[in-house]
């Protein structure tokens, strides 16, 4: 099913360049990842870049990338960013009844709801990077039994801010705070 988006003209992906924030942010996280650490949280501003970082590290280790939130239109949003700046991934909409064949794309973008449904239509080992939009919201028992069923190599879990009014502590998951 085409998409607006696929009738406008796409920016190369390899054109774009992170700002200085975020090839910092970016540069800490490959830091950590030296060090043996594979769960770390991103949290900068509202609108200053986020889902460019995840996604411009999720294409620099290039692995299988699962990315979760939990609003339809978060996950839309998200698509588009990866079509346009790491269009070889194919990525693939996971929402409601919309559910295309994972094993033809290497990005999964899904909404934790309809993942939590159907998580027994993956391996365990399928995904090799998880990013986490709205990572305050990992702590919730439906994000803990997906992160928990998914042992990948990096966890990111992004977010403007890590504050919860129930008091759980997001660091309690995502370990190192990466910029």
């Amino acid at each position: 099913m085409l998409e607006f988006d696929d009738f406008l003209p796409k920016q190369p992906a390899a054109a774009f360049e992170l700002r200085e924030h975020q090839q910092q942010a970016r540069e800490w996280l490959e830091k950590i990842r030296s060090e043996g650490k594979t769960i770390a949280l991103l949290e900068h501003a509202t609108g200053t870049g986020k889902t460019i970082v995840a996604i411009a590290d999720a294409r620099a280790f290039d692995g299988r990338t699962l990315y979760l939130a939990h609003r339809k239109q978060l996950v839309t949003q998200t698509r588009r960013r990866f079509r346009e700046f790491w269009p070889e991934s194919h990525p693939a909409l996971w929402i409601s009844r919309v559910r295309k064949n994972h094993r033809e794309h290497q990005v999964i973008c899904a909404s934790i709801q309809s993942l939590s449904d159907c998580l027994a239509e993956f391996t365990p080992e399928y995904f090799d990077y998880i990013i986490v939009d709205e990572a305050h919201h990992a702590p919730a028992d439906t994000y803990k039994r997906i992160l928990g069923y998914f042992p990948a190599q990096v966890h990111l879990g992004a977010d403007c801010y890590t504050d919860r009014p129930d008091g759980q502590s997001v660091l309690s998951f995502f370990q190192d705070s990466a910029h």
